[in-house]
């Protein structure tokens, strides 16, 4: 017995994505009256069970994975947003190694295909629009790459690679472009431009400054919250008012807990204080007692621009 394999080319692929398009399983007429199942319905299944079945399938939703390195697409998974689908292409790229390029991209289709080992590598993916339920779905996948893993990729800019540099702003405020195409030769295998990464740092830097300002600025949310939960306890806040907007200066908090505390300790007050190293800078003064162990116990705090007689 004989069997005809044969392989698909690049136009086939072609053929059966305009297939998938002119017949979309989302299209009305396909379930019409005009139509009979040779199937056997169930006379106990639910009216949304039948819609699953008659309608859509029962495909699972894209959850972006913590890593994707070596990731197997299943045909038929649902993208909420057209956006989940290009952040999971370029991190699948980017784990991966693999020089992915966008053939087609609208609003209703998106179309990648594998540009390594000389363009001959034959992964692809397509991904369709299903307006009936407003969603994404991955309707055709060749998973298998004949090609090398490349240190050169295209496929990302500078904005969408800061998003993977937050964490490194936020630690370290300071760091070089020089230390982040470093970093992520080691952590990716990938080379990108001193551009890229210089770019990339100021993206992640503006995002991060952003978050720090946007906290400042639910300073008394923070103060009403510790006095909801600690009743009793005395918070303080200054800032410095003017035309356009109000700055941040000082902040105090003496919780309840350790006023009470301080009732059982000795009649002892230490004071300290160190300078913060974060962007903003300021000093941090602590007070702390003696308790009956000979133990420090803290009893206040303190944010303030600069120690001195007035902020003492």
């Amino acid at each position: 017995m004989e069997v005809d394999c044969s392989v698909l080319s690049e136009s086939d692929l072609e053929q059966h994505e305009s297939d998938l398009e002119e017949y979309d399983i989302s299209d009305s007429s396909l379930f019409n009256d005009k139509w009979e199942s040779e199937e056997l319905t169930s006379p106990d299944m639910s009216d949304e069970e039948s819609d699953v079945e008659e309608g859509y399938g029962n495909f699972v939703t894209f959850i972006m994975p913590k890593k994707m390195v070596d990731f197997k697409w299943e045909v038929g998974t649902y993208f909420g947003q057209k956006v989940d689908i290009l952040d999971a292409i370029k991190t699948y790229a980017l784990e991966n190694g693999k020089k992915l390029k966008f053939i087609k991209n609208d609003k209703r289709r998106i179309r990648i295909k594998c540009m390594g080992g000389k363009g001959e590598c034959p992964w692809m993916a397509y991904f369709g629009y299903m307006e009936a339920i407003n969603t994404w779905q991955l309707r055709t996948v060749m998973d298998g790459h004949t090609c090398n893993r490349e240190h050169k990729l295209g496929l990302f800019n500078a904005r969408w690679l800061s998003k993977k540099l937050e964490k490194t702003i936020r630690e370290n405020p300071t760091v070089k472009g020089v230390d982040i195409r470093a970093k992520i030769s080691r952590k990716w295998n990938i080379a990108i431009s001193k551009n890229m990464a210089y770019r990339a740092k100021a993206y992640a830097s503006d995002e991060v400054e952003g978050s720090f300002t946007k906290q400042y600025t639910r300073i008394y949310d923070y103060a009403h919250e510790l006095l909801a939960r600690n009743p009793g306890s005395t918070i303080k806040v200054k800032l410095q008012e003017n035309d356009e907007m109000r700055i941040f200066e000082r902040f105090y908090a003496c919780l309840k807990a350790c006023k009470d505390g301080f009732l059982s300790c000795r009649p002892i007050i230490g004071l300290g204080g160190a300078f913060l190293k974060g962007r903003y800078g300021g000093e941090l003064l602590t007070a702390v007692a003696r308790d009956a162990n000979d133990q420090m116990m803290p009893l206040a705090d303190a944010v303030v621009e600069v120690e001195n007689k007035e902020t003492i």
